[in-house]
């Protein structure tokens, strides 16, 4: 048995669970796509349905692969497979073959590996107890099968757990009641191979309407999965937009506060204007996790369009990043679009009230004739990154850095001077506070080099080691860093983005695992100082999360929009491919 094979074995109760669910009966002929057929018999009026598809396949393409092969030799698949936990397992494997004649293997292969589908239908607006739910399975043994329901019909009837299995019909369709020893009851129903099980009566007749159906056109949930550009991936969770306008449109018309009425109503618009929405998780070299929404960008409101779907190149500034960043964020930002779609959800009330916050915020410092211009000079492109300290800083904390690129002369105004100015305010103001209140005072200093002229906050005391808070111009951009250094190493990037796909953001756990291991006792003690921990139990802790941080590369968020998609998916890497 692989390492994937016994770490994708679920708890004992969870696996108790699936094997209670698979209530089935004879013969099955097989379909093109297993999961398809399944969808097929979905109830028409399903709101939210999972699908999980050919699971055997991908489990397969783990089996094997680079990342196993690491695993089963790393410290942490030693810990997962540690042998008290898959004593257990294997304990409840043997009962299980024991008893119902399959075991784990032959549960994920040959009953659960094609396609598993679970829909569900959410009760009308003040009725939430009329829900309905549905699991269908579409297995690719059902000689396995029959013989496993069968044994546990006969295992669940001697426990008492059931009083009773008895046929049913409908539609000259036979299906099955089970009668609980709590009065419950649960159904199911079973025509060549494929298992629908519900523990509502009316769901399971549904599906036998949807089977006495002629095949025709793809299914609807099958139709609005592809629409999302998502067939074939291993998990989908789909949601019909048009099941919930009633919900959003009530609670709209219930909602007594104005501001709570401005936002439900606008969203209640965006939300009309979603023909499909899905969650996602597909592995590959890595593991990629998701959402997708596809709109009618005609139906979307102007300042939502035109934030989920900006137009020009993504930005460049991800060249400014150094490789040893631990966290980076990249993005393009338009003000005045921004706060046009964030007013967009507001009471007239609030609209008046972000206006006049932001005019008796910022006005006075950058001027209220130059409040315009400098919002519309600010961006788009901005970054911020967090990177382990200088080797020669005697702090452990990282060092950190913000730029934001400006566009000068926008509407006669000099953005970056005004900005440099409303920016040396507020620091001032900050010093000034804390040196009414501090015998140790703090020093705002400059200093110019390499062109750039650089202001620069220092107090031993009120900051941390290594920690001198600064700003400056430099290229073009508003640049506030950890240390002055930190601002003259940044190198505003030239020429296009740097890729076609750049993410919004990337999370590098392995320069993590490294900062935490160069800076173990400097973080056990401070980490000691302001918690009530002891020393000894952060160390183990932080042991613990070295050992998992060594199985992974990086993690990126993901953006991208077109064709009236918008999708936002994160990407974990790790230290080997997933698959083979």
């Amino acid at each position: 048995m692989t390492t994937a094979r016994r770490l994708l074995r679920p708890h004992p109760a969870v696996v108790w669970v699936a094997v209670c669910t698979l209530m089935v009966s004879p013969a099955q002929a097989r379909a093109a796509d297993p999961a398809d057929e399944a969808l097929r018999l979905v109830p028409p009026e399903t709101r939210i349905c999972l699908v999980v598809r050919d699971l055997r396949t991908h489990l397969r393409a783990i089996e094997g692969s680079p990342f196993e092969k690491w695993l089963e030799q790393s410290p942490l698949g030693k810990r997962l497979t540690e042998p008290g936990e898959m004593a257990k397992i294997q304990q409840l494997e043997t009962f299980l073959k024991s008893q119902f004649g399959v075991g784990f293997d032959q549960l994920l292969d040959d009953v659960l590996g094609d396609a598993v589908v679970l829909a569900y239908e959410p009760g009308p607006p003040g009725k939430p107890d009329d829900e309905s739910g549905v699991v269908l399975v579409n297995a690719r043994k059902p000689d396995l099968l029959v013989g496993l329901v069968e044994k546990l019909n006969e295992f669940q009837q001697k426990s008492g757990e059931i009083k009773s299995v008895r046929p049913l019909t409908h539609q000259g369709r036979r299906y099955f009641g089970r009668e609980k020893s709590t009065g419950e009851r649960e159904y199911y129903f079973i025509r060549d191979g494929i298992l629908a099980f519900s523990g509502q009566e009316r769901a399971i007749r549904q599906v036998i309407e949807q089977d006495a159906t002629p095949p025709g056109k793809p299914a609807r949930v099958a139709t609005g999965i592809a629409a999302l550009g998502l067939t074939g991936h291993c998990a989908v969770c789909w949601f019909d937009p048009r099941g919930f306008d009633a919900e959003l449109s009530a609670k709209a018309e219930s909602a007594k506060d104005e501001g709570d009425r401005a936002f439900i109503t606008q969203f209640a618009e965006v939300w009309k204007a979603t023909d499909g929405l899905a969650l996602y998780a597909h592995p590959g070299r890595g593991l990629e996790l998701g959402v997708v929404a596809r709109f009618d960008q005609e139906k979307l409101p102007k300042g939502v369009r035109e934030l989920a779907f900006p137009s020009g190149e993504e930005s460049a500034l991800w060249k400014a990043v150094p490789d040893d960043a631990i966290l980076a964020v990249v993005g393009r930002l338009n003000v005045p679009r921004l706060l046009a779609g964030f007013e967009s959800f507001l009471a007239p009330d609030g609209k008046a009230g972000l206006k006049k916050a932001i005019e008796e915020g910022l006005a006075p410092i950058v001027g209220r004739d130059k409040l315009p211009a400098v919002l519309a000079g600010l961006g788009p492109d901005w970054v911020v990154w967090i990177a382990p300290p200088d080797k020669a800083s005697d702090g452990f904390l990282p060092g950190w850095t913000a730029a934001l690129k400006l566009t000068d002369d926008k509407g006669g105004v000099d953005v970056g001077r005004t900005v440099m100015q409303a920016v040396d305010f507020v620091a001032q103001m900050a010093r000034f506070a804390y040196n009414k209140d501090h015998t140790d005072q703090i020093e705002l200093t400059e200093a110019t080099r390499d062109g750039a002229t650089v202001k620069v906050m220092s107090n031993e005391k009120a900051f941390p080691v290594g920690q001198r808070p600064s700003f400056g111009i430099k290229a073009g951009h508003l640049v506030v860093a950890s240390s002055p250094d930190r601002i003259y190493q940044f190198k505003a990037p030239t020429g296009p983005a740097a890729g076609a796909r750049s993410p919004l953001l990337r999370l590098s756990l392995k320069h993590l695992r490294v900062y935490l291991e160069t800076h173990r006792g400097a973080i056990i003690e401070a980490a000691a100082r302001w918690s009530d921990k002891p020393a000894m139990e952060i160390e183990r802790e932080l042991a613990e999360l070295s050992v998992v941080l060594e199985a992974f590369d990086r993690v990126e968020l993901r953006h991208t929009a077109g064709d009236g998609k918008f999708r936002l998916s994160l990407h974990v890497e790790f230290v080997e491919p997933l698959t083979k």
